[in-house]
């Protein structure tokens, strides 16, 4: 999947749930370049993208606009690299319209990126119900799954189901009571609700940080086949994810900070690391183990 946050944000997050229905969840890469950490795994980003089939282009109505237009003309930007990266590996890359009628004009594009001007577009439009899921089932066929219907990786039977009684059980019962209180608990059966896949089950979930940001900036959820950290603004909406699948880590730590709290630090197969921050040093090991035993 390869979007701008500010343009295609929910599009993504609503393409990338109904293609891990229909694929299982870990076989869709979701990856938000905004989050700080973006730069400590840049190597996985690009393994990602060069063993997809397929890459998704979400190009929204601000995609070619100031002030994001400028950013594809930076050979360092994320969303133009990886378009190139899946190009230079044969993947099929498919433009997506959302919400809007046309690609750019070619004299709108760097020159590097006019290519996608010759490659058949999809559509999406989010006030059209069932507009997603269409979408998802041409993309999972173009990857070679046919009939595909979310049972292609079936949950190994740890964790929750998806549903709010579930999750808030598992939360009332895995947070500290100073993470329970002034409807905190609910704001994260939300958040959760919301990033999850209908099929997925939910191991472990706790409050985060992301770096040089306050406590609560983040969201960090483990379940049966990823590890998602979710960017929660101030108003606790979600501003980006990253999701990366648990078979992709080979090595977890946890390394004490101040005196109360820990970071858990996953490895990847790549020699990238993903970094929890800001747990409280039980939940830290707690939030260690289903990674270490996946």
């Amino acid at each position: 999947m390869n979007y701008r946050r500010d343009d295609t944000g929910p599009a993504a997050r609503a393409l990338a749930a109904a293609l891990r229905l229909r694929i299982g969840p870990g076989r869709v890469f979701l990856d938000n370049s905004s989050i700080p950490l973006g730069e400590a795994f840049s190597a996985v980003i690009e393994d990602a993208v060069r063993s997809s089939a397929v890459l998704a282009v979400l190009i929204g109505p601000g995609w070619d606009g100031p002030p994001l237009r400028e950013r594809l003309d930076d050979e360092q930007d994320w969303v133009r690299r990886e378009i190139l990266l899946a190009a230079d590996a044969g993947a099929a890359v498919v433009p997506v319209l959302v919400d809007r009628d046309a690609l750019p004009a070619a004299d709108a594009l760097p020159e590097a990126l006019r290519f996608l001007r010759e490659h058949q577009t999809a559509h999406l439009r989010l006030s059209e119900p069932g507009s997603a899921e269409s979408l998802a089932d041409a993309l999972a066929a173009r990857a070679g799954f046919q009939g595909c219907s979310g049972e292609l990786e079936t949950p190994d039977g740890r964790g929750v189901e998806r549903t709010r009684e579930a999750v808030d059980e598992l939360a009332r019962r895995q947070l500290p009571p100073v993470q329970q209180w002034s409807g905190n608990r609910d704001r994260l059966v939300d958040l959760t609700l919301a990033v999850l896949g209908p099929t997925e089950r939910l191991v472990y979930l706790a409050p985060a940080r992301l770096p040089h940001r306050p406590r609560g900036s983040a969201t960090a959820l483990v379940t049966a086949t990823d590890l998602l950290v979710v960017d929660v603004g101030e108003d606790f909406h979600i501003r980006g994810e990253t999701r990366l699948p648990l078979l992709w880590f080979d090595r977890v730590e946890v390394t004490p900070t101040f005196p109360l709290f820990a970071d858990v630090v996953a490895h990847t197969t790549g020699g990238a690391r993903l970094t929890v921050l800001g747990l409280f040093k039980d939940q830290a090991r707690q939030f260690a183990d289903p990674l270490r035993t996946r």
